[in-house]
């Protein structure tokens, strides 16, 4: 019988078992994932499964079935055009007995394409790596600690090949101890039966080992890609790799150029306006059109901003700014909504209560839902908003959350009154009742405007959303997603944000020019790719204190333009997709 789990909430209509599934009016991929037993992991097999079934928003025509490994019958993979099976952790964890026999004799007779993605290929067992892939399991590799690099780092297989390009796993230290994405599954080739499509490097010795195989329909990916996933990691490269998985073409003609996206980020009326005058110098000079992130009411409840006076200053009361606004437009800008004051309420959340400092839709503090989450809260708030960007004479089509961070309420209903989102997201184990059936365009305030306020509220009335637990996944995108697991289509930020030179932060999403430049350079390789990214106008300086500053931001248009991308409107890209959404999945 089918059973609501974790994430259920895409699922809007009654399905049978997988075995009487109605036929699909689209093809299909199948997705299993591990349901530990331990009880500190409950959720951890659902939660990386969502990460496979968030990046498949690419393909908008696959319908994706999602289910524990466990439930898995003799047959299913022969019904789909690809079936993916993504383990999380080792044996000790997901005992073997999980992965049934009827997958094993499947996985070694199909002729759909199949992947076996995570650090535990050993349940694949000896003879199918021999005789499928011509190959030998040698055990499960982790850090060196007998040779530490410069910084006092353990080595480990942390260099990734692909494409006659490197990308890098990364690890840090918490609480003392190192954690991050050590451990891989270690194969020797004893033929070449398989093809080695991406190669894990040590970091001392050099010793490469094979990474992601591939022989005839069957792949193997020999960790999980998605664990500590950053914006130079393997993850993109699976993202590359996903397209041969499920055997589909890029959406892009080989002589497309790739999109690149600058983001002028947390602008609201307070800017300084001689920063984005400097800006738009410069991004004139290249007449490319670039996105600005509005926050379209100031507030700064405690005083603490000595640039702007305490209290609340709507953008539409501001006239130099709303000039420069205008500035923009006709050059071309497409503007981004980021949140409504970015800030929540008369409170420090963390910090200043400052509008662009602190969080908007979650509580950091409490690390939970701020306390007032709840539909008609959230849509006060956005209707307010968007009033006063009317009044402004700007109305931006792609919502960007403050921070990226709100609770699984707040991007539903994000998801569903915006046709398009930008930036990471973060995701929650979670259950959802009244969930709209679908994204009708009333919902959405570029169609509907403050007109559709009342149809919004009576179609969330009924929402609930029920949190398993407080374990949370964040998720960056290399290519536009057209359904994520909150039903938002989300434009990607895969190169970071811009800091100068001497900038020095342990932030890891944090880059010089040269991390961008070179993350970009890289990543031309990849099929579908994007290149956003964006920076804060207080890091252009003034000309006393940094004259090199316009030099640096011209520097980063032009290298990126001779990489090969593109600047274009993300106003006229999603224009052109307005159409397109991914079906809804079918989830075990």
């Amino acid at each position: 019988m089918f059973r609501k789990t974790i994430f259920q909430s895409f699922l809007l209509t009654s399905i049978a078992m997988a075995t009487s599934l109605p036929s699909l009016a689209n093809e299909c991929v199948r997705i299993y994932y591990d349901s530990s037993p331990n009880p500190f992991h409950i959720n951890q097999g659902r939660m990386r499964a969502n990460y496979l079934q968030n990046l498949l928003g690419h393909f908008p025509d696959i319908q994706q079935i999602v289910k524990p490994i466990s439930q898995y019958q003799a047959g299913e993979m022969n019904s789909c055009r690809a079936t993916l099976y993504l383990n999380w952790s080792d044996s000790a964890d997901v005992p073997s007995k999980m992965v049934s026999t009827a997958f094993i004799q499947d996985f070694s007779t199909t002729k759909r394409n199949v992947a076996w993605i995570g650090n535990f290929v050993s349940g694949l067992g000896a003879p199918a790596l021999k005789d499928l892939f011509g190959l030998q399991y040698r055990g499960e590799v982790g850090l060196d600690y007998s040779h530490l690099d410069e910084t006092g780092m353990p080595t480990f297989y942390k260099n990734i090949l692909y494409k006659n390009e490197m990308f890098k796993k990364s690890i840090s230290k918490i609480n003392g101890e190192w954690v991050g994405a050590f451990w891989m599954s270690e194969v020797e080739k004893l033929n070449d039966k398989s093809e080695v499509i991406a190669i894990a490097q040590h970091s001392y010795s050099g010793k490469r080992i094979p990474y992601i195989v591939r022989s005839s329909n069957r792949f193997l990916v020999l960790d999980n890609p998605f664990l500590n996933a950053g914006m130079d990691d393997r993850y993109v490269v699976f993202g590359d790799v996903l397209f041969d998985i499920v055997d589909l073409k890029s959406h892009r003609s080989i002589d497309t150029k790739p999109p690149a996206v600058l983001r002028i980020e947390d602008v609201h009326p307070c800017t300084p306006i001689h920063q984005l005058v400097d800006i738009m110098s410069v991004v004139n000079e290249f007449h490319i059109p670039i996105q600005v992130a509005l926050i379209p009411i100031f507030r700064n409840p405690f005083g603490k901003m000595g640039y702007c006076s305490a209290g609340t200053l709507p953008m539409n009361q501001k006239a130099d700014f709303l000039q420069i606004l205008e500035d923009m437009k006709r050059a071309g800008a497409s503007f981004v909504w980021h949140g409504v004051t970015h800030q929540y309420e008369n409170q420090l959340n963390p910090r200043s209560g400052v509008s662009a400092d602190d969080f908007e839709f979650w509580n950091f503090i409490g690390n939970a839902p701020v306390a007032l989450d709840n539909p008609f809260w959230i849509l006060n708030r956005l209707d307010w908003g968007w009033g006063v960007l009317q009044k402004s004479n700007v109305l931006p089509q792609i919502w960007e959350t403050p921070h990226y961070a709100a609770s699984a309420l707040d991007y539903l209903i994000f998801g569903r009154v915006f046709s398009w989102s930008i930036g990471c997201v973060k995701y929650w184990p979670f259950t959802a009742t009244g969930v709209p059936v679908t994204t009708d365009l009333r919902l959405q305030y570029e169609e509907s405007g403050l007109t559709g306020s009342s149809i919004r509220k009576k179609a969330f009335r009924n929402l609930s959303v029920h949190v398993a637990s407080n374990e949370e996944i964040s998720q960056f995108y290399p290519y536009e997603i057209y359904g994520d697991m909150y039903g938002q289509r989300v434009l990607p930020e895969n190169l970071g944000y811009v800091t100068p030179y001497k900038y020095k932060s342990n932030d890891p999403f944090e880059n010089t020019i040269e991390n961008i430049l070179e993350r970009a350079r890289r990543n031309r390789k990849l099929r579908d790719i994007w290149g956003s990214f964006f920076f804060h106008p207080s890091r252009m300086g003034n000309q006393s204190s940094d004259p090199e500053r316009k030099e640096r931001l011209r520097r980063l248009i032009q290298t990126m333009i001779s990489f090969g991308y593109e600047f274009i409107s993300t106003e006229r890209f999603i224009q052109d997709k307005k159409n397109i959404l991914r079906p809804e999945p079918i989830i075990f």
